[in-house]
């Protein structure tokens, strides 16, 4: 028997229960095809979509590489020029370190050219304004031998001055503190010898004011000096021996020993060290 006839024979055999199963069935295979590829295609889209995400993350992730890469060249940049900025304030700062000692020490030079183009000078303090009246050279020669004795200051020769002057500043009102008058002496012997007697004989009174004879220093060192006062007011009030060097160095004499104070710091550490006094007590008195 032929396939055909055989497969007539088989499909007669067939319960036409079944067969109207098979026919209702179809339709469903079908449906379940169309649904199948909706789904694919729709996971295509959803596919495609992350792609384009992914695509777009991507480039955003090259765009910010290269900022960061930018950004590192900057940095870099940046980097190297403060590295150059703080070699050149090191050496800025050296070059001022410099400058700075040498104008201290040339400060320190003008300072004592200054004070030795005094040394011939003396400072009269308290005498009443308009007494020196046209002639002050003879008048302070007059008053200095007056003060101190003539048979001393003109013992070998007469007193020679070269000029004398009143301080620069302006002239004052009858009831303020007369300017003091500068002295510049021909011989720094003869300047030596009124200090001399000036430090034992003075001060005195003549005319109801108090005259006082100092050598004349630069407003800087008689700053330096000044600010001695109190300790050399402390050391005469107990009878101590003391001296004021040039520059502005305390030499004190006690206890069958001499030292040399070269600071304030130094001369307060020795009052409080052997009279247990503090610069600061010492005010008080």
């Amino acid at each position: 028997m032929d396939t055909t006839n055989r497969l007539k024979l088989n499909e007669s055999k067939i319960p036409s229960s079944a067969k109207k199963r098979a026919k209702v069935d179809s339709p469903t295979t079908s449906q379940d095809g169309d649904a199948d590829t909706s789904s694919l295609s729709v996971i295509m889209r959803e596919f495609s979509d992350i792609k384009q995400m992914l695509q777009s993350l991507i480039e955003s992730q090259q765009k910010l590489q290269e900022n960061i890469t930018g950004i590192e060249k900057r940095v870099t940049g940046t980097e190297d020029r403060i590295s150059k900025l703080e070699d050149n304030v090191f050496r800025l700062e050296n070059q001022v370190k410099e400058l700075s000692s040498e104008a201290t020490k040339n400060n320190e030079k003008m300072q004592d050219l200054e004070n030795r183009s005094r040394r011939n000078n003396i400072r009269i303090i308290g005498v009443t304004e308009g007494l020196e009246g046209n002639n002050c050279s003879e008048y302070v020669r007059r008053l200095l031998c007056e003060l101190l004795g003539v048979d001393v200051l003109e013992k070998e020769r007469p007193l020679e001055i070269e000029r004398a002057h009143r301080s620069l500043a302006p002239k004052p009102r009858d009831w303020e503190r007369p300017r003091p008058l500068i002295v510049r002496l021909l011989r720094f012997q003869d300047r030596q010898k009124i200090l001399d007697l000036a430090r034992s004989q003075l001060p005195k009174k003549m005319s109801r004011k108090l005259i006082s004879i100092y050598p004349d220093f630069s407003a800087e060192l008689q700053t330096k000096r000044r600010k001695y006062t109190p300790i050399r007011k402390f050391l005469r009030e107990k009878n101590v021996r003391y001296g004021l060097i040039y520059p502005a160095t305390l030499k004190v004499t006690y206890g069958n020993r001499s030292v040399l104070l070269k600071t304030v710091e130094e001369a307060n550490a020795f009052i409080f060290e052997n009279f247990n006094v503090s610069l600061e007590e010492n005010d008080k008195m």
